[in-house]
């Protein structure tokens, strides 16, 4: 869903998500804009980005804030939870590459995908899946890379050719229908 990195995944905090509404076409939009430290990073540069999807982070905002707030029981201990780690049972210790790799299966099971050995499917795939979907619906290879903390040669080596429609696409971009024939620009 947000293309990050294992590594930037799991050092994410609260006060690197920040929520908005956007309006276009006349419709509201619930936004979620992600910051990735660059401290982070693999890249080691701070990059912004926003994705559509705030009803996960708003229905794991009130899963974890009150057990947060519950655990935080000496007073003058007290950690705001803008500084929690997002993905962590406690808010200070990131959860394991093994718990990762359980849950994963889980997700696996109930979508029932019995081949994933084969298939090689693991956590990673998320982000492959990710940055497809955006090089599928037309972003460019600079916008995809800006959004995923890689280089616009990595995108465009790994996954510019990732469907046949748009293989046909750019082999018919100069040229237009006239009379239902195929004429160059």
């Amino acid at each position: 869903m947000t293309g990050l990195r294992r590594g930037e995944q799991l050092q994410l905090r609260w006060r690197d998500i920040s929520e908005f509404e956007h309006k276009a076409n006349g419709r509201d939009y619930s936004l979620v804009k992600i910051t990735v430290r660059g401290e982070t990073s693999k890249v080691r540069k701070t990059r912004q980005f926003v994705i559509k999807d705030h009803d996960y982070f708003d229905g794991l905002f009130k899963l974890l804030q009150p057990r947060f707030v519950k655990s935080q029981t000496d007073f003058g201990k007290k950690a705001k939870f803008a500084d929690a780690l997002i993905f962590s049972t406690n808010g200070s210790t990131a959860i394991t590459a093994r718990a990762i790799g359980y849950h994963f299966d889980k997700v696996l099971e109930i979508a029932e995908i019995n081949d994933a050995d084969k298939r090689g499917l693991v956590p990673y795939s998320f982000r492959h899946y990710f940055i497809t979907q955006r090089v599928n619906s037309n972003l460019t290879p600079t916008a995809v890379a800006e959004m995923c903390g890689t280089s616009c040669a990595q995108i465009e080596k790994t996954y510019y050719h990732t469907t046949e429609a748009k293989m046909i696409s750019n082999a018919l971009a100069d040229y237009y229908v006239k009379d239902g024939m195929l004429v160059p620009r």
